[in-house]
């Protein structure tokens, strides 16, 4: 080969790197449009844009939002519009009824000033008139203060003797009602004792109130809890009875009380059975 042609080849070589490095400088700088367009949002690569499509979905529901948000806006402005229209009806009318009502009371006040000048007119000849009574009068008072004052003086002492004599009477026509009374509700008081069974000589504290309950859960250790507690009036040291249907299990004291439940301890010397959840337990067995 002589050196024509060594030229002519190494400017093919020289020309296939150009043309190699165009070729890839074009397809590194090739996009596709349909994906430009189509691009979804599950695509995106960093530094890509949304598609054209998607782009314009977005926009067309930003621009429907907005004129929802507009016509919105518009019907806001008329109710707002409409309400102060109906506002200002209201204070017009209410205008119209307060001049009405001060016309009133102008005519109102200028005939109360009438009047009050006819009445200045009256007590002026009203006052003279009193004056010459009061001459006339002051020459009685003084005669009759003498009697007045002598009389006053025996009328508080009646008043006081009167008023002690009534008190006297109605203290004692209450205190025999009262008396009556409380003879009637003790006398009721020991007949229900009495039906009840209940010795009214004992102290009010060692009576426990007839109550009725079941037995919530029982413990190897011979302890109970039943459901009857402080607000029952359940209190520390009451004997219960336990029974299943007729059968009589035996007696329990209370140990601890609270306002819905209590703890007792099952007394040894009256266990007749064993006793279980669900059984009554009672003050007295009915």
């Amino acid at each position: 080969m002589n050196l024509v042609g060594r030229i002519f080849v190494m400017l093919i070589f020289v020309m296939s790197l150009v043309f190699m490095g165009f070729a890839l400088a074009v397809y590194a700088t090739h996009q596709s449009w349909e994906r430009v367009v189509n691009r979804a949002p599950g695509e995106l690569k960093a530094g890509e844009a949304l598609g054209l499509k998607y782009q314009l979905e977005e926009a067309t529901a930003r621009r429907r939002q907005l004129e929802a948000h507009v016509e919105e806006l518009k019907n806001q402005v008329a109710s707002e519009q409409a309400d102060k229209t109906k506002r200002l009806a209201q204070l017009q009318t209410e205008a119209t009824e307060l001049r009405k009502e001060h016309d009133a009371l102008v005519n109102e006040h200028a005939t109360s000033v009438q009047q009050a000048r006819e009445a200045a007119a009256a007590m002026e000849s009203t006052q003279r008139t009193l004056a010459d009574m009061r001459k006339q009068i002051g020459t009685l008072r003084d005669d009759i203060h003498t009697a007045q004052v002598d009389r006053d003086e025996q009328f508080k002492k009646f008043a006081e003797l009167t008023d002690q004599f009534n008190q006297a009477q109605g203290e004692l026509s209450r205190l025999k009602a009262q008396n009556l009374t409380i003879a009637e509700q003790i006398d009721r008081y020991r007949q229900t004792a009495m039906r009840l069974n209940v010795n009214l000589d004992l102290p009010p504290e060692t009576v426990t109130p007839k109550l009725d309950g079941v037995v919530l859960a029982s413990s190897k250790e011979g302890m109970v809890e039943i459901s009857l507690g402080a607000d029952d009036g359940l209190e520390r040291g009451a004997l219960l009875d336990v029974y299943r249907g007729a059968r009589y299990l035996g007696r329990i004291e209370v140990m601890q009380t609270s306002p819905e439940k209590s703890v007792a301890k099952i007394l040894r010397e009256y266990r007749k059975g064993p006793i279980e959840k669900e059984d009554r337990v009672a003050t007295r067995i009915n």
